[in-house]
């Protein structure tokens, strides 16, 4: 069977790619590229969901239909001067 998850990803400072699947307990995986990133949590999800089924315990639904959104905001943060 299929499933379908949404993945965000993020690179820090050092330059490697984390891909987080919030709909799994936050599943995290790394790489140094964004397509390693990427092969490296797809494996991830792939063990994640065998454990799963190994313990009969529910797959949770997959991200299809569903909309996730990931956006940047600013904000500023007034200091006070004594």
């Amino acid at each position: 069977m299929d499933y379908s998850y949404s993945v965000m990803y993020s690179q820090d400072e050092r330059g490697v790619w984390t891909a987080c699947v919030p709909e799994l307990k936050n599943l995290a995986s790394e790489g140094d590229t964004i397509e390693e990133a990427q092969k490296m949590i797809e494996e991830a999800i792939a063990l994640y969901l065998e454990c799963l089924e190994e313990d009969h315990m529910p797959i949770p639904d997959s991200s299809r239909g569903r909309r996730t959104l990931l956006g940047t905001v600013t904000v500023t943060v007034a200091r006070n001067v004594a």
